[in-house]
C-alpha cells in the first residue's frame, strides 16, 4: 500500500518515557522475554525486559561488548560511546577489562571514532548502535537481532545480562549565555569542572558543551538553527529534518524564512542546500531565543 507517513499514536521517539509505555505494557501482558520499540526510521531501538524495565543503548553496548570479548572479536579491547553515555557503563566495562572511548554526541562521531580506532562496536545511549562487522551505521533491527543472539548463546535473560549495570544519576541542564565563546578561553569553567569531578572521586563526570539552538520541534518535522560564520560575518544555519517528502521540506524552509523576516522586520537572504538553508541579515542570538519563546 501507499506509505502514509504520519504517526497517529505518538511521536516516533523511543527516548520519551510516554512513548515506551506501550511496549512495556505489551511485554508484560504477553509474558515475553523482552520487547523492542523502534524509532521512526528504525535506525535505533529501545527494549523492555520481562519485568517491564527499559533497556537503553548503554545496556545494549555492555552486553554486546562482553559477547565480542568472549568471542575474541573486540578489536583493541575497546568500544566507542558518546559523552552522553552514563558513567555506569564506563565502570561496568572497566570491571570487564574493556576500555570506553568517548566521542562527541551524534552517531556521525561514533562512526568516525570507530573507524579511527578500528572498533567493532559503538553507539549512543539513545539506541543508535553500530556493529562495524556488519554495517557502517546504526540499524535498529540488527541491534535487536544481536541482542537476541547474546540471549540465545548465553542462555541468560536480559535482566541477568545487564544486572550489574548500575546507572548513576544523570542530569542535563541547558544554560542561556549572553555571548558564545570557546570554552578553552574561559579558565573559570575548566576550574569549576575540575573541582566538581574531584568531588565525585572518579564516580561521576561533568560534561560542558556548546549546544544547538532548537527553534521548533514537532512530531512531523524538526527545525534547528546553529551559529556559523560566512565570509567573516555571523550567520545562522537552518536545518530541517522532515518525515515528509523533500517538497514539504522546501515549503517549510520558505515559510520559516518568511516568518523570521517578518518577525525581525529584516530581509533575510537564504542559500538553500540539501536539507539546510543559510540565513544572513541580522538574525542575532537573542532574537532567535525570542522566536523560540513564541
Amino acid at each position: 500500500g501507499e506509505k502514509e507517513g504520519s504517526f497517529p499514536n505518538h511521536e516516533p521517539n523511543p527516548l520519551l518515557p510516554e512513548n515506551r509505555e506501550f511496549i512495556v505494557a505489551k511485554t508484560l501482558a504477553e509474558d515475553a522475554d523482552f520487547g523492542v520499540a523502534f524509532d521512526g526510521d528504525a535506525d535505533r531501538c529501545m527494549m523492555a525486559d520481562s519485568a517491564g524495565r527499559v533497556v537503553n543503548g548503554d545496556a545494549v553496548l555492555l552486553m554486546c561488548a562482553r559477547q565480542l570479548q568472549r568471542d575474541g572479536r573486540l578489536a583493541g579491547g575497546a568500544i566507542v560511546a558518546t559523552v552522553m553515555s552514563n558513567i555506569g557503563l564506563e565502570l561496568a566495562l572497566r570491571d570487564a577489562g574493556i576500555e570506553l572511548v568517548r566521542c562527541p554526541g551524534g552517531d556521525k562521531y561514533v562512526a568516525e571514532t570507530m573507524t579511527a580506532r578500528r572498533a567493532a562496536l559503538g553507539g549512543e545511549q539513545s539506541g543508535h548502535v553500530i556493529f562495524a562487522d556488519y554495517l557502517p551505521t546504526g540499524d535498529g533491527l540488527l541491534t535487536a537481532l544481536k541482542v537476541m543472539e547474546v540471549v540465545a548463546r548465553t542462555g541468560k535473560t536480559l535482566e541477568k545480562l545487564i544486572g550489574d549495570l548500575t546507572l548513576l544519576p544523570q542530569t542535563i541542564k541547558n544554560l542561556r549565555v549572553r555571548e558564545k565563546r570557546p570554552l578553552e578561553e574561559i579558565p573559570e569553567v575548566a576550574q569549576a569542572v575540575r573541582a566538581a569531578e574531584t568531588g565525585l572521586r572518579g564516580r561521576g563526570r561533568v560534561v560542558v558543551r556548546e549546544a544547538t539552538l532548537y527553534v521548533s520541534e514537532r512530531a512531523d518535522y524538526e527545525v534547528a538553527v546553529s551559529p556559523v560564520e560566512r565570509g567573516g560575518a555571523p550567520a545562522w544555519l537552518l536545518t530541517i529534518a522532515s518525515l515528509g517528502p523533500e517538497r514539504e521540506m522546501a515549503t517549510l524552509r520558505r515559510e520559516f524564512v518568511a516568518n523570521v523576516s517578518h518577525e525581525l522586520k529584516t530581509p533575510l537572504t537564504s542559500s538553500p542546500g540539501y536539507g539546510e538553508t543559510l540565513l544572513q541579515g541580522g538574525l542575532a542570538a537573542h532574537e532567535a531565543h525570542d522566536l523560540l519563546a513564541r
